[in-house]
């Protein structure tokens, strides 16, 4: 709708139907109407602009009514509280009746409260895109009035400077201060935890150190979806910096060989360097451990690391160690030293003058399932009972196993047996002697004899271990009998 005001003295303004007109008829308008917002506050103008104030404006008039151009209807006052643009004007549009007035129309503009907004700007990362909240400054909102604030600009993984603007309010009686608009915002890693469970594993003793697999369980509580996910979809892992160790009566190692039960824990790490490619976690490591390793008994005589006892196999005139062939007795080794159609099993790196209870000691087997003889087949010990004097059990000097000397065992129902060899005894006596030496020089000078020996006396001859028995072989086994070396270098 619009409104004309004309200057010339003899013309007015008729409104017909709705339309402005020109009533020559009339005179020019005198009359002033008084138009109010409060009780004290007036103007003779037009028009007048005011702030929302979050509470009603009174719109009066100096006449008895007046007309709201909008509702068109009458009043004596009318109501205005939110941000636009309201018209009143003395006489009713849609009947035509002259303007007598200046000031017919009077228009009223209530502009948006200017409010500033306060973000919350230091998000921790949930896996999914987000923005800083933003709200209005405490104290902005007149009254009840209630306004929330639409952001633009999102980020989803950890970093700084970010940038993000608010830029729209759900309530139209305020704007939004530009000072305040937008702001940097920063992502910081969310906390996990990663809990890493050792499993129970069981393994049969074969003399070697364990090497376990599959001894981890490892679980995280990340965020959003990637709850869901391995923990290796969400790392780079260096597995090979998580490693075990095994607790037995109180102590604590990195390997273990023997039989038992120790329990396995994961030996304590720097996270980030096993943990690698993912800023936006910030990882704890929670070791759970519980699992227990167990080592139990094969079904075949094996001997204790710490004896340096080993299986030996006769190879093209050389002793030669299940260690050095990669043999376990029992596992992978029945097809050694075949006579017959039939393995034979050798047991050397036997020190001389070793008793025979240090003997039994080193053997990984129940002792009440053993019985050992000695190279003329007489029972020295019957299954953890002495067939002797007790105390030559223990002697080391006039009791000692020597070569020739056999174990035998049941072993899945059929007696197996294992023949001993110490090296230098080749007379088989368990100690080394002169006549140990003078035995071996005739060995070296004689194939034929060579030849002749049994397969542990072969074994128990190669001192050097060069394929031959030669006198240097003899000179050694003397120096062990002067003391001034040790048969333990040979092995």
């Amino acid at each position: 709708m619009l409104f004309f005001f004309l200057s010339n003295s003899t013309e007015g303004l008729k409104l017909i139907d709705g339309e402005v007109g020109l009533d020559t008829a009339t005179t020019k308008p005198t009359q002033k109407v008084d138009w109010y917002w409060s009780d004290t506050d007036k103007t003779t103008l037009t028009n007048v602009t005011l702030p929302y104030k979050g509470s009603n404006y009174t719109i009066k008039s100096s006449l008895a009514s007046f007309w709201s151009v909008k509702d068109s209807k009458a009043e004596s006052m009318f109501e205005i509280k939110n941000v636009g643009t309201y018209s009143f004007c003395v006489v009713n549009v849609g009947i035509a009746q002259t303007i007598s007035y200046i000031n017919p129309v009077f228009t009223v503009t209530i502009e948006p409260k200017v409010v500033d907004i306060e973000w919350e700007n230091n998000l921790t990362y949930n896996c999914y895109p987000q923005s800083p909240s933003a709200q209005v400054k405490a104290g902005g909102l007149l009254d009840a009035d209630i306004c929330t604030v639409s952001v633009s600009g999102s980020a989803k993984n950890v970093g700084t400077g970010y940038v993000a603007k608010a830029i729209g309010l759900s309530n139209s009686n305020y704007k939004i201060n530009s000072a305040t608009n937008s702001t940097y915002f920063a992502i910081r890693p969310a906390e996990l935890t990663i809990d890493i469970k050792t499993n129970d594993k069981t393994f049969l003793y074969n003399g070697k150190n364990i090497t376990l697999s599959n001894w981890l369980t490892i679980t995280h509580n990340a965020v959003g979806t990637e709850s869901h996910k391995s923990i290796e979809a969400l790392f780079n892992i260096d597995y090979s910096k998580i490693v075990p160790q095994f607790t037995k009566d109180g102590i604590t190692t990195d390997s273990v060989i023997n039989v038992g039960e120790y329990a396995i824990s994961v030996k304590p790490f720097d996270v980030s360097k096993v943990f690698s490619g993912n800023s936006n976690y910030n990882v704890t490591v929670n070791y759970v451990n519980g699992g227990t390793l167990t080592v139990s008994e094969a079904n075949v005589i094996r001997p204790t690391a710490e004896s340096k006892y080993d299986y030996l196999i006769l190879e093209g005139d050389k002793r030669v160690s299940y260690k050095d062939k990669g043999l376990i007795h029992g596992d992978n080794d029945s097809n050694v030293n075949v006579v017959d159609g039939k393995a034979n099993y050798y047991m050397g790196n036997i020190s001389p003058n070793t008793s025979v209870n240090k003997f039994i000691s080193n053997l990984v087997y129940e002792k009440t399932q053993i019985q050992i003889y000695n190279s003329k087949g007489t029972i020295i010990y019957d299954k953890g009972n002495a067939s002797v004097n007790e105390e030559l059990l223990n002697n080391g000097k006039e009791l000692e196993v020597g070569t020739g000397w056999y174990i035998e065992y049941s072993k899945d129902g059929e007696t197996e047996r294992i023949t001993l060899s110490v090296l230098g005894d080749v007379n088989g006596d368990g100690r080394i002697s002169a006549s140990d030496v003078t035995y071996l020089r005739q060995i070296a000078s004689d194939n034929a004899l060579y030849e002749s020996l049994s397969v542990e006396k072969k074994l128990a001859s190669m001192v050097i271990n060069k394929g031959n028995v030669t006198s240097a072989d003899a000179e050694i086994v003397r120096n062990v009998v002067d003391k001034l070396l040790t048969m333990d270098l040979f092995f």
